[in-house]
């Protein structure tokens, strides 16, 4: 049984050196940071459509960021904060690669994470978000519907409403039961 255990602590010691090695790697890899953020329209499950802003975060030292959407370059800046805005609707409809490369003042160039995007139209914006926006509608009012009624029929009130209708009931059964001046019954 020792040697089952000195060979997990050797594995397990081996792991972690392997561990140390590849983190720094990543590190230098995600120096440089792209992310998109929606400023208006639609954007669900790397589908967006409307006004976005693609915003690098990297090095204090940086002195320009060149941004690409499939390779190619849309904008350069030369100063912070290195955020650019953009409409997709000036690019084609379909699978998009966003990124950024970094250069700084000693010299660096840095590449950033690839952002994978489908630009969709606004048509189809608008027809996901309906899908979405219906049923979540029709619940909150089947919820506000049934809380309402819960509240009324819970604190009293909805009995009282319910004991007066049954007490109008009665008094109209009781009126047309008494004979009238004539000696007939009334409602008939």
């Amino acid at each position: 049984m020792p040697n089952v255990k000195c060979l997990i602590s050797r594995l397990l010691l081996a792991i972690g050196f392997l561990l140390a090695w590849v983190v720094p790697a990543n590190a230098q890899a995600s120096e440089l940071r792209l992310s998109l953020h929606k400023d208006w329209g639609y954007s669900a499950g790397g589908q967006v459509q409307g006004l976005f802003t693609l915003l690098v975060r990297g090095p204090q030292d940086m002195v320009s960021v060149r941004f690409d959407l499939d390779g190619e370059e849309i904008a350069t800046l030369t100063q912070p904060p290195f955020a650019l805005q953009f409409n997709t609707d000036k690019y084609p409809t379909g699978w998009h690669k966003l990124s950024a490369t970094a250069r700084t003042s000693s010299e660096r160039t840095l590449a950033s994470n690839v952002i994978n995007v489908e630009f969709v139209s606004a048509e189809q914006g608008w027809q996901v978000t309906q899908r979405i926006m219906i049923p979540l509608l029709v619940i909150i009012v089947g919820v506000i519907l049934i809380s309402t009624l819960g509240q009324f029929l819970l604190t009293g009130r909805g009995n009282a409403v319910l004991n007066r209708g049954r007490r109008a009931t009665m008094e109209s059964q009781v009126e047309r039961s008494v004979p009238n001046a004539n000696g007939l019954l009334r409602g008939t």
